[in-house]
């Protein structure tokens, strides 16, 4: 998001307001469609025989794009898999044993990028079980991947927009503004537009500008990113749907539909939407791309406000319908689903368990002398940002289908290590566990990797301010809920500060760090809480951070909620801004004054009235605190551990005393019987 200008915030509090929503539902175009060519074939085939092409060509489809599997032309009964290349005679396809494979089975390829897993595959040497070579996607092996990286694209986010018939085009704004190279300068990179359907057709500009569409359907944009300080490559994707409005032609929208609610959280890492439709839907299915677009007036003038997607502020929300969720209504003619944000889709993606360590050279003799597999498992002077995208990148098609960005100060890490989970796990706890932040998705489909304003010193000056709120923006009272006693009341907080190693060495350096708050004296109320594994910079960061995490855990107003008066699409659950808010003593029965309090957005949601022609949202806030530093916790020093034994000191001898002979008393029993007690026996070694 970003501040409303001073005419934007004239026409978000102008009265009245009309709010036309729309929703598009992306049917991808068939590229290739024909038959599976092999009589032997078997779970697990991932290079499949073709033959009876009845429409498309192997020319025409793209590393990455779905294949649709069936018993039926175009069916999807079977399965659905991602693309990997093809030929004249074979596809090649994604690592799979879910498909049973047969002889004649239809597949469909078809234009449509979606968030998969990419599995990696290790293969032993026969002769050397130990030495094994590790691929990632199943046939991709090491060269300088971890060395030399490539860019975290941003191109915008999924599109649907109308033809206007006085211009008979409708324009799309295309820029690559916020894509970052890895290597300095960041911004060292060219890019390679190709637009499906549009005019001009490709680009090489980094801000193409304004394409024209003057055909409706449903086309897919590729812009292919090089990094030119390392030579690396990416690629992303995005789908565009133009659509004829419906008094000027019949290739329109869904246009019999519901939107039932729709609600973010941080806390969640993004947004949920139920729909309900009353027309026909039979040809969408599970993970469908769904795009809600926006005609928005305010007063007398039409304009959409808000996104974070440059130019494109009349897309309302982009999701996915999620597996599963799709329930009919025969009675009534309608059917619902859920539309979950990029994360959602990311929850219900599992990947195999990766480690990365932090290295100096990965593609060189790190790995041979200190036992590493494969260079696959070093990354150069990994940071946070690093291990992200090395895991997006090589591990999933996430960075190919939404923009991410990092925001916050990053800081080096030694190892990464994501369990057996979900892509959204991975990620989220990585910078949970080291930066004390989060990974959330916009309502535009962007993904945030963002340090948490709790972690963040000075935060209600260090981030971007939205706006000012104050009674002319809310209607009703606003529900502020106050904490009188501290929830936390005492906070152990360590971690590491890590050094990459120098060039030419393996090992970098690290120093633990401890603190505590308020202080080595707990507060009178409140539990203990304990947080460890951070990345840091030095003793007063975490000093800092371990005050400002006590202060923001105990906050007084850790809850407020505010039902706005209008369509204030410039707000949004990411990325963290400030929202100062204005509280006059008549306004709530507490009597509670403020004056521009800093408060940041945790939830919101949207309530939609077609008839009336009203988006209203609701907030859920919480404070914007500031502590004071900690107290350091001193660690003792640990023994030296340079010696196979132990450390590089000598155990000193234990010598036992020699044992006195014991004189004790032997019972004797006889059948069990007790019968005698002899003394005086003296015990010695037998």
């Amino acid at each position: 998001m970003s501040t409303p200008s001073a005419a934007e915030l004239t026409l978000l509090r102008t009265r009245p307001q009309e709010t036309e929503l729309w929703l598009s539902i992306y049917k991808p175009k068939t590229k290739l469609a024909c038959q599976v060519n092999n009589a032997s074939i078997a779970v697990g085939y991932h290079v499949i025989a073709y033959n009876n092409v009845t429409e498309g060509s192997y020319l025409d489809v793209y590393c990455g794009m779905t294949v649709y599997v069936g018993t039926t032309s175009g069916g999807k009964d079977v399965g659905r898999i991602r693309l990997k290349a093809a030929d004249a005679s074979h596809l090649y396809l994604a690592e799979n044993s879910d498909i049973n494979w047969q002889d004649d089975l239809y597949l469909t390829v078809v234009d449509y990028y979606e968030i998969n897993a990419m599995y990696p595959r290790m293969v032993a040497d026969l002769a050397d079980p130990t030495i094994q070579t590790w691929y990632k996607d199943w046939d991709i092996a090491y060269t300088n991947q971890n060395s030399l990286l490539g860019s975290s694209i941003c191109m915008g986010s999924h599109y649907a927009g109308f033809i206007e018939p006085d211009s008979g085009i409708c324009d799309v704004y295309y820029s690559a503004s916020g894509t970052l190279s890895f290597e300095l300068p960041n911004s060292n990179y060219s890019c390679e537009w190709i637009f499906g359907g549009g005019n001009p057709t490709g680009s090489s500009a980094n801000t193409p500008g304004k394409v024209e569409y003057s055909t409706p359907g449903h086309y897919t944009t590729r812009i292919t990113v090089t990094n030119n300080n390392t030579g690396a490559i990416d690629v992303s994707f995005r789908h565009i749907s133009i659509y004829d409005r419906p008094e000027n032609g019949t290739n329109v929208p869904i246009l019999n539909w519901e939107l039932v609610s729709l609600d973010g959280s941080r806390d969640n890492g993004g947004y949920q939407a139920r729909i309900k439709i009353r027309e026909d839907i039979s040809d969408i299915v599970d993970g469908a791309l769904v795009v809600i677009f926006a005609d928005d007036r305010y007063g007398t003038t039409k304009q959409s406000i808000g996104g974070s997607s440059l130019n494109r502020q009349s897309i309302f929300f982009v999701g996915y319908i999620l597996d599963g969720s799709i329930s009919y209504n025969y009675k009534e003619s309608s059917a619902e689903f859920t539309v979950g944000s990029p994360t959602e889709m990311m929850k219900l993606t599992e990947c195999f368990a990766v480690s990365v360590e932090s290295s100096s050279d990965p593609a060189g003799e790190d790995a041979v002398n200190n036992d590493i597999p494969s260079a696959w498992a070093l990354l150069k002077d990994m940071n946070c940002r690093r291990a992200m995208y090395h895991y997006l990148k090589w591990h999933s098609t996430v960075m190919c289908t939404t923009d991410f960005v990092f925001e916050g100060t990053d800081k080096y890490i030694q190892f990464f290590d994501a369990d057996r989970e979900n892509l959204y796990d991975a990620v989220n706890n990585l910078m949970q566990g080291t930066l004390h932040g989060n990974l959330t998705c916009d309502r535009q489909g962007r993904l945030h990797a963002e340090v948490g304003i709790d972690a963040t010193d000075n935060a209600a000056s260090t981030f971007n301010l939205n706006m000012n709120v104050d009674k002319q923006d809310w209607m009703e009272s606003p529900t502020i809920e106050e904490t009188y006693n501290e929830t936390v009341g005492y906070m152990e907080v360590g971690g590491i500060h890590f050094t990459p190693a120098p060039t030419g060495t393996f090992e970098g350096t690290y120093e633990p760090y401890l603190s505590c708050a308020p202080g080595t004296s707990p507060a009178y109320r409140g539990g203990v809480q304990k947080i460890e594994g951070l990345a840091l910079n030095s003793q007063a960061d975490l000093n800092a951070l371990a005050g400002n995490l006590f202060a923001y855990m105990n906050s007084r107003y850790a809850h407020v909620s505010l039902k706005l008066s209008g369509n204030y699409r410039n707000f949004d659950i990411a990325p963290q801004e400030i929202v100062r808010l204005s509280v006059s003593a008549d306004d709530t029965p507490m009597g509670i004054v403020w004056n521009n309090k800093a408060f940041h957005i945790t939830e919101m949601s949207w309530e939609y009235n077609p008839r009336l022609g009203t988006l209203i949202p609701s907030l859920t806030l919480h404070e914007v605190t500031q502590g004071y530093a900690g107290a350091t916790i001193t660690i003792p020093p640990v023994p030296p551990t340079i010696d196979p034994g132990g450390g590089g000191y000598d155990i000193p001898p234990i010598d036992f005393p020699e044992l006195p002979p014991f004189t004790g008393f032997l019972y004797i029993y006889h059948n069990g019987v007790f019968v005698a007690i002899v003394t005086g026996l003296n015990f010695v070694d037998s």
